[in-house]
């Protein structure tokens, strides 16, 4: 069965401990899995994954050529702070993993740091005319870190099954990956497809006020409601929230 992982946060505030029957780890002061350095590289930002693990640098690219995959978004560094937790670190050591969604590419350089081999897949153009440079900031960012041997960055749209990789995979993690109603759908196929028998996917969301909003949005609960029934073990996910974290 898929054992699919919950992670809610309120993107207003900064994360301290998640929790779940299978793991705790915290992220406070020095004790943090991973935390913001400064990197001397325009557009690029640095970050320490768990001391003496590895120093994790990406580049955020325009939104006009990367839209939603252009930047770091927190969901993105809960999922770093997941997979750097010691627990997922030692099982992840030459384990082979798929990451939805990866856009710049932070938890598959975390991934890969750990041991990993890791395909990073995400949209390769935005419309027909309209390519995007997601893939290949992926491909820069796996060299810059000298994780390339490590990473792989493939397309994979959720929307056209022929994008849909020839294999399964014992963990798939991707992060925001929930939004519109319309995906829910095409999201759920990849989950199913992707998942090997007895595997899991552990998604990372944070949980929006959508009461303002002009169009209804999905939620991560609704895509649970979704996947086939008996097939799919829950593992909720809570985060834990205090005003003195220091997620940068």
């Amino acid at each position: 069965p898929l054992a699919l992982g919950l992670a809610q946060l309120r993107p207003s505030t900064r994360l301290t401990t998640l929790q779940s029957s299978a793991i705790a780890f915290s992220c406070v002061n020095d004790d943090a899995c991973i935390v913001e350095c400064s990197s001397p590289l325009p557009s690029h930002r640095a970050f320490r994954v768990r001391a003496g693990l590895a120093e994790i640098t990406v580049r955020e690219i325009a939104f006009s050529v990367g839209k939603l995959g252009a930047s770091v978004w927190p969901s993105s560094l809960a999922l770093s702070q997941w997979i750097s937790s010691c627990a997922v670190l030692r099982s992840l050591n030459e384990s082979r993993i798929l990451e939805l969604g990866c856009g710049i590419g932070l938890a598959t350089m975390t991934a890969a740091a750990a041991g990993a081999h890791v395909v990073a897949t995400d949209l390769d153009g935005q419309s027909d005319d309209e390519p995007s440079m997601i893939l290949d900031n992926v491909r820069y960012t796996a060299a810059l870190n000298q994780l390339d041997e490590r990473i792989e960055a493939r397309e994979l749209d959720w929307r056209r099954p022929e994008t849909f990789l020839p294999e399964c995979f014992e963990l798939v993690v991707g992060s925001d990956l929930v939004y519109y109603r319309e995906n829910l759908g095409p999201l759920r196929d990849a989950l199913v497809h992707h998942v090997a028998p007895g595997g899991r996917a552990v998604l990372i969301c944070p949980d929006r006020d959508w009461s303002d909003a002009r169009e209804s949005r999905a939620s991560v609960r609704e895509l649970v409601g979704l996947l086939p029934a008996g097939e799919v073990v829950v593992q909720p996910w809570t985060i834990r929230e205090t005003r003195d974290s220091v997620m940068k």
